[in-house]
C-alpha cells in the first residue's frame, strides 16, 4: 500500500459521489438513463485499465483495482484451476440504484452483495454453505466459471463476496485491494479474503463483506446486517501489508422477544 500521511490536506472530493449526488435530483426516465450511462462509462473505463490477473494462492495474494472480467479468482488455497470470473455487470447498476435511493454507499454495497449471493448468517454459512460450495466447484474443475453461476446459490463465501465487492468499491470512486490472508476468530484460524479500501481523502478502511455486522433473534435467525467496515489508522493499514496482525472488534446484536437487546464484541485478527 502506498505511503501517505494521515489526514492529508486539502481533502479531495470524490467525483463519483458528486455525480451520484447530481443523479439523485433526477427522476423517471431521465434518472434511469443517467444511471445506465454512468455504469456503462465507469465499467468501460475500468475494464480498459484493468490487467488480467490470477488471484489466489500461489499466484497472487493481493491485487488492487478493478478485476478484469477475464481475471481468474481462485476459490481454494491450492494450485487448482477451480475458480470464477467477475463478469456480471448487473450488480453494478443495482448497487448504484441502491446508493441513490438510500444515500449510503457502504450499505448499498453490502445490500447488493447480500441480494446477489443470498443473505445468510455467519452460522448458516459455516454450517450449510461449505458442502454446496465444494460440490459446485468440484463439478467445474475444467476452469473458472462465471460469477453469474453463483448468483442465488446460497453458497458464496469470502472470495466471491470480496471479489464482487472489489469492483463495486472501485466503480464508486475508491481505491481497493483484494487481500488473501489468515484470520483468527473465536479460537479458529483459516484463510480468508477481504478488501482494504483507500478513500480519496486518504483514509483506510478494512472491509470484510462476508462478515457483516449482524442483528439476530434469540434463535439465531438473521434480522439484519450492516457493513463490516472498520476505519484503520493508516499505520495499521501499513502494518497489515507488512505482515503484522491487525485486530478489529466485530459487533453482534441479539434482540430478545421482550424488546431488549444485547450487543457483544468479538475480536477478528487479520494477518496478511
Amino acid at each position: 500500500m502506498p505511503e501517505r500521511k494521515d489526514n492529508p490536506s486539502p481533502v479531495p472530493e470524490n467525483p463519483v459521489l458528486a455525480e451520484l449526488g447530481r443523479m439523485r435530483n433526477l427522476s423517471g426516465p431521465e434518472r434511469s438513463e443517467a444511471i445506465g450511462r454512468f455504469v456503462r462509462e465507469r465499467v468501460a473505463g475500468a475494464v480498459a485499465g484493468a490487467a488480467r490477473v490470477t488471484f489466489g494462492f500461489p499466484d497472487r495474494m493481493r491485487t488492487s483495482g478493478f478485476l478484469h472480467p477475464e481475471s481468474h479468482i481462485r476459490v481454494h488455497a491450492k494450485a487448482e484451476t477451480i475458480g470464477f470470473t467477475v463478469d456480471d455487470e448487473a450488480p453494478y447498476r443495482e448497487c448504484v440504484e441502491r446508493a441513490l435511493s438510500s444515500g449510503n454507499v457502504p450499505e448499498a454495497i453490502q445490500e447488493t452483495l447480500d441480494a446477489y449471493f443470498g443473505r445468510r448468517s455467519r452460522k448458516e454459512k459455516k454450517e450449510a454453505s461449505h458442502d454446496r460450495r465444494v460440490a459446485f466447484y468440484s463439478a467445474r474443475r475444467a476452469g473458472p466459471v462465471s460469477i453469474r453461476e453463483t448468483k442465488g446459490g446460497d453458497f458464496a463465501l469470502c472470495v466471491e463476496y470480496a471479489a464482487l465487492a472489489q469492483n463495486l468499491i472501485v466503480l464508486l470512486g475508491n481505491k481497493s485491494w483484494l487481500v488473501w490472508a489468515n484470520v483468527s476468530h473465536r479460537g479458529e484460524t483459516g484463510g480468508h479474503v477481504f478488501n482494504l479500501i483507500e478513500t480519496p481523502d486518504g483514509r483506510s478502511v478494512l472491509y470484510d463483506p462476508n462478515n457483516p455486522i449482524e442483528t439476530l433473534d434469540e434463535k439465531g435467525n438473521l434480522l439484519g446486517t450492516k457493513p463490516g467496515a472498520y476505519p484503520l489508522p493508516n499505520e495499521k493499514a501499513r502494518d497489515l501489508f507488512s505482515g503484522l496482525p491487525v485486530t478489529i472488534g466485530r459487533q453482534e446484536t441479539t434482540r430478545r422477544s421482550d424488546g431488549t437487546a444485547i450487543t457483544e464484541t468479538f475480536p477478528f485478527t487479520y494477518n496478511a
